[in-house]
């Protein structure tokens, strides 16, 4: 209670015929009261998708009143780690909590007052728990009266799934330059706070001299954003080779207290070759005397990988046997390293025969290229002449 008084007055004064007066007829008593009432607020978790969508506080008071008690409050976005913020997570919410007059805590009469604080239910990931507080201040009693507990602790437990981040690759075309090009690292949806990962590269059939690699790289996927762009620098050369391909893979550095984790972590990067190489051969004309004779076979680009041809003589109006030494299904090799150009030598005949210039030819055939694209210079079945004087 407040501060009470009472005031004593005399009157009516009776003095039976003497000289008797009332020089102070009234006086004042005063009741100072010896009670106190105080008010807590408690502490609440709710999930994101709180069934109506509010969080609500109880303020409590203890002790009995007997006029109104009124305490005002306001929400404030938390200020340790993972606070929550409004209008994103929560709504600002303001106002006065009002205990009418006669409330008592010994009989459970009108002893506790509720706070009503919109939560926000949203589509993004968020640390798992985030806090805010409602604050009380500022009350006024008629009697003695305090704030015990001014501050309640509001979390909000995230509701998302857990956000999974997928790698994807590329395929692209190998250039005469050096070229960046991107491996992809996705969200399910949006994370509130950025998302930090590591990224690796590992040699398959592409190796060091077909693109620069990585070793635990860090990637950002900012806040509010569902993708980050991994470039990875494809070089380029003159040499003929098949399909290529690498692996790059990520790794979870830093969530910041997400539920993030990492759905696929590998992909392939694959690159095609843009080169490509002709096997042409080139014949002679050497006269029977010299005693051999070569034709000469050869790649126009370097080839990364061995590839094989079979080389063969055919007639035309010079004769195996007679005229030159024929050579049936021999294997040429290029690629790999091994020499180009190749020359075949083939032995002439010299004889006392009188005889026209004649020719024969060389022939490259069964061509295989080993996935890379080698052709012969004339199709699937090239020559050249031979040619005996």
């Amino acid at each position: 209670e407040p501060t009470e008084t009472l005031l004593g007055t005399l009157s009516n004064l009776v003095a039976n015929s003497q000289a008797v007066t009332i020089p102070t007829p009234s006086a004042t008593s005063t009741i100072t009261d010896n009670d106190a009432a105080s008010v807590v607020i408690n502490d609440i978790t709710v999930t994101e998708d709180v069934v109506g969508g509010n969080a609500i506080f109880t303020v409590t008071l203890t002790g009995h009143i007997q006029d109104a008690l009124t305490v005002d409050f306001t929400t404030n976005d938390g200020a340790a780690a993972n606070p929550a913020v409004q209008p994103s997570d929560y709504t600002l919410t303001t106002g006065t909590v009002t205990f009418p007059a006669g409330s008592n805590s010994n009989t459970s009469t009108t002893d506790t007052q509720t706070i009503t604080i919109p939560i926000i239910n949203n589509a993004i990931t968020e640390p798992l728990n985030e806090y805010y507080t409602v604050d009380l201040s500022n009350i006024i009693s008629t009697g003695t009266a305090t704030i015990d507990d001014a501050q309640g602790l509001g979390t909000i437990t995230d509701d998302d799934p857990i956000n999974q981040i997928t790698l994807t690759g590329f395929t692209v075309s190998e250039t005469n330059g050096n070229v960046l090009h991107n491996f992809v690292a996705t969200l399910d949806y949006i994370a509130q706070e950025p998302v930090v990962i590591s990224f690796t590269t590992t040699n398959g059939t592409a190796v060091g001299t077909d693109f620069t690699a990585q070793t635990t790289v860090q990637y950002t996927i900012p806040s509010n954003t569902l993708f980050v762009n991994i470039p990875v620098e494809i070089l380029g050369d003159l040499v003929v080779e098949p399909q290529e391909t690498f692996t790059g893979e990520i790794a979870l550095v830093n969530i910041n207290g997400q539920q993030v984790t990492i759905g696929t972590a590998t992909a392939t990067g694959t690159i095609n070759d843009d080169d490509a190489a002709i096997i042409s051969i080139t014949g002679f004309s050497v006269n029977e005397a010299a005693g051999t004779a070569n034709f000469t076979v050869a790649s126009d680009k370097v080839i990364q990988n061995a590839i094989t041809v079979i080389f063969s003589t055919s007639n035309i109006s010079a004769l195996a046997g007679s005229d030159y030494t024929a050579v049936g299904g021999t294997t040429l090799t290029f690629g790999a390293g091994n020499d180009n150009p190749q020359t075949v030598s083939v032995d002439i005949t010299n004889d006392v025969i009188a005889e026209p210039t004649e020719i024969f030819s060389g022939i490259l055939s069964s061509l295989l290229s080993n996935s890379q694209n080698v052709t012969l210079n004339s199709g699937p079945i090239s020559s050249a002449i031979g040619t005996i004087t």
